[in-house]
């Protein structure tokens, strides 16, 4: 979710990762489980966030999102202001890009 958004609005943070393999690139949110690929590392993060915002859109319209949140630690978030910042572990060997991406979910209040 963009920083910059209402601190009304709910929010989580979530990591992307993208990594080579053959003559892709395969994108993955480790905290949702979720995957896509692109021909260039901006096409696997916007695929990415295409597919996370799928998953989430299912997982509000199932009524999922609370009990999914929990067991798997992703913290909702209801600051009064919305970080600056954002801190994460990145072993040594991986690129990094920060990206930011708004997703509605469906349902949501």
């Amino acid at each position: 979710m963009p920083l910059e958004q209402e601190a009304a609005n709910p929010y989580v943070v979530l990591t992307g990762t993208v990594e080579r393999e053959e003559d892709q690139f395969v994108s993955f949110c480790p905290e949702l489980g979720v995957a896509s690929c692109g021909e260039t590392v901006e096409e696997a993060l916007d695929n990415l966030g295409d597919a996370l915002e799928v998953h989430l859109n299912a997982l509000a319209e199932l009524g999922e999102v609370d009990r999914v949140f929990l067991e798997r630690n992703i913290e909702i978030r209801r600051d009064t202001t919305a970080p600056e910042h954002v801190s994460v572990t990145i072993p040594t060997d991986k690129t990094v890009r920060a990206y930011s991406r708004a997703v509605q979910l469906a349902g949501a209040s």
